[in-house]
């Protein structure tokens, strides 16, 4: 019976799929691809590590000055990488927004209105039976 090689098309008389025993290893378990090369994280130059350099490590790190935009003010300044906020009050403001937008406005256990000094429960005693003390 006359069949085409699954993998070089080759036609051969034979009741098998493959013109040789060559050919069905190269079908049955293609060459391994080596990775794709890899490129520094910061600068994008071909490099075997995350980073091509020392100094594209320590920028990367936070260790370089770049142009920042304070969150709560808007004000330009330099600063390290991923700074957020351009002095101690603007950082103060920034946080204590982050808190708030944070803060349940009910408490998680009765669904009663939250004190403004709790943080995740309304009492004592709803903080009690959160915790497992008293049951729910």
């Amino acid at each position: 019976m006359w069949a085409g090689c699954l993998n070089c098309g080759v036609t051969f008389y034979g009741s098998g799929k493959f013109c040789t025993e060559k050919c069905e290893d190269a079908f049955l378990r293609p060459p391994v691809t080596k990775p794709t090369a890899k490129k520094c994280q910061w600068c994008g130059k071909p490099s075997e590590k995350a980073f091509c350099s020392d100094k594209c490590r320590l920028e990367n790190s936070g260790n370089g000055n770049i142009a920042c935009v304070c969150e709560v003010c808007g004000k330009s300044f330099v600063g390290i990488y991923k700074r957020k906020y351009c002095s101690d009050e603007c950082r103060t403001k920034g946080v204590a927004k982050t808190y708030a937008e944070r803060r349940p406005d009910k408490c998680i256990v009765c669904g009663g209105p939250m004190p403004a000094d709790y943080i995740g429960t309304c009492s004592k005693e709803c903080q009690i039976k959160f915790n497992g003390r008293g049951g729910v």
